[in-house]
């Protein structure tokens, strides 16, 4: 791709659950609002065959590229070509995609939903979009997508915050946090 191409990322399993179909749909509208605009597809899955498809039926083909599956440092190290982490699930509970995105440093624009918000800052490392009808959120996405590739200054605080704070991902900090919660449930020890 051409330097100076913006990449948007999707990062995981490709399957319905996940509403391939709607980041598709959006970075396609976005694309058509800024032609630097790529899409790098990381993971593969059930919907691959489809999104595959559709890429090559819209014409978007040399805009997007599909990694397939792969393990988990693979698909990491191919993060680090990217921009920004588009995020549509809506069924991940604890947001392990997007705390891998925002450690690597890419601001993440994600559908709002269970886990969402414990990963994101919404203004300050990512944007948070609220759950809409399909075509009401794909032109949401997009506009949000468009915005953002715009803006490099802003993308570029994004990341630098979402690297200062990646340790708030940390395994160590998690379980911290699960044991101060059982804690104040269980009341001090007798």
């Amino acid at each position: 791709w051409p330097p100076e191409s913006v990449v948007v990322a999707s990062l995981g399993r490709l399957a319905p659950e996940k509403s391939p179909e709607i980041l598709f749909d959006a970075v396609a509208l976005a694309a058509t609002q800024d032609p630097r605009l790529r899409l790098l597809v990381v993971g593969g899955g059930p919907s691959e065959a489809g999104l595959r498809a559709r890429a090559a039926s819209s014409g978007l083909a040399a805009r997007v590229l599909f990694t397939g599956s792969l393990s988990r440092p693979a698909a990491l190290a191919w993060m680090a070509d990217a921009d920004l982490l588009l995020f549509t699930s809506r069924t991940e509970t604890q947001g392990l995609v997007l705390a891998e995105g925002l450690s690597a440093g890419l601001p993440a624009i994600a559908v709002d939903g269970p886990g969402v918000r414990d990963s994101i800052r919404d203004g300050v490392d990512g944007i948070i979009v609220p759950h809409l009808p399909p075509g009401s959120l794909v032109d949401r996405l997009s506009d949000t997508i468009a915005r953002l590739a715009q803006d490099r200054a802003g993308r570029s605080a994004m990341a630098k915050r979402a690297r200062a704070d990646a340790d708030r991902f940390a395994v160590r900090r998690r379980v911290a946090q699960v044991e101060a919660l059982y804690r104040s449930i269980a009341g001090p020890r007798r």
